[in-house]
């Protein structure tokens, strides 16, 4: 079973650079891996942050999109890809 182990809000603001930043970090714990998550106030997805590999059809990842679409209420989910500077949406299926 998935279990939120840490939520932390941020807010990462600059008005002279035009930037707003505002949201919540989360990890969340599925069988043995833990996710890293950020999700914004003004967006409707959730973006896994770590690990920067994903099972797409492992239990663990599994477990995590029905935490995410359950309790943050998210249909749409991403993977940060820091190598390639670049998001991938998670397929759907």
């Amino acid at each position: 079973m998935a279990k939120l182990i840490d939520k932390k809000h941020f807010e990462d603001v600059d008005k002279e650079a035009g930037y707003s930043y505002v949201g919540e970090n989360y990890k969340v714990k599925c069988g043995s891996t833990t996710f890293s998550l950020t999700k914004y106030e003004d967006d409707s997805h959730v973006t896994i942050t770590e690990p920067w590999e994903i099972k797409f059809g492992s239990e663990d990842t599994v477990e995590l999109i029905e935490f995410l679409k359950h309790n943050l209420f998210s249909p749409d989910i991403e993977i940060w890809h820091p190598g390639k500077d670049a998001y991938e949406p998670m397929p759907k299926s």
